[in-house]
Formats: structure tokens, sequence, C-alpha cells
């Protein structure tokens, strides 16, 4: 199994891995590109994205700055809208649903290293799947009181 199959199916890996690290250089110069891109060329931030995520649906909407280690680990349905300064660690899926809508400065931390001292001094790295559903109504889901200002 390789470093990189290790990865996605949460297993520990070594992120130091060369195809890992050659992935992760891809991914970030999408990254300066898709971030330094005029807002108003709305075609070449959609090629960008398509480039570097794994799955995208209709209407997806991202505000620079954001950044992901690998990208291709991030599947998005429709109608989705990420705010201002976004991080994904996706060393393993990241799923979000149709009509998620996230907000600004909001991070989503999946990767993750051991807590044992030995483990960790030997750089090994592991990974839990994200899936964010779609359509999320936390009034309700949590039965708090519905509010006019909400």
């Amino acid at each position: 199994m390789t470093e990189k199959e290790k990865m996605i199916a949460g297993l520990l890996y070594q992120a130091g891995d060369s195809v890992l690290e050659a992935e992760r250089l891809h991914a970030r110069k999408l990254l300066k590109e898709f971030n330094d891109s005029d807002p108003e060329n709305k075609v070449k931030r959609q090629k960008l994205l398509e480039n570097l995520l794994g799955e995208i649906g209709e209407e997806l909407w991202i505000e620079p700055p954001f950044f992901s280690d690998y990208g291709y680990n991030i599947k998005v349905g429709n109608q989705v809208f990420f705010n201002f300064n976004c991080v994904i660690l996706d060393v393993v899926p990241v799923v979000f649903g149709n009509r998620v809508l996230v907000g600004p400065n909001v991070q989503f931390y999946p990767a993750t290293h051991p807590l044992d001292a030995k483990t960790r001094g030997e750089l090994w790295e592991y990974g839990t799947e994200i899936y964010i559903g779609g359509c999320l109504d936390w009034r309700r889901e949590y039965n708090l009181p519905w509010r006019k200002n909400w």
C-alpha cells in the first residue's frame, strides 16, 4: 500500500513521501493562482477549482483566500459557498452536500498526529473523514427556539 493510499484510507502514513510532497506543491501552485486571481475573472477561477478539487457541483463560490493540502479529497455539492479564509486539511475525503454555507475563517482539520511521543516523533500522521450535509437547519436539528432575527 502506498503512502497516498494509506493517507486517503485514514491510516498512519508518512507525509514526507515524495509523491505526496509533489501533490501538495501542485495544490499550492493552483491555490496561489486562485487566491491571486481577479475577482471578475470567474471563468479562470472556475477552471482553477475544477483542476484543484475532487468533485464540484453547480454554483460553487469560494471567496479567496482559500487553502487546502491536496484539493483532490474535497468533494462539493450544488450551491455551496465558502467565505473568506477557509482552510481544509484534506488528507482524507472532506465532503460537502448541497446548499452548504461556510462562514469566514472556518477551518476543517481532519488531519492530525498521534498523541503518543514515539509514534509522533517518527512523523506519522493520519486523518478522519468529514461529511457536512446540505440544507441543515441547526435550530430544528437541536430544538433551538425560532427567532425572527436569526
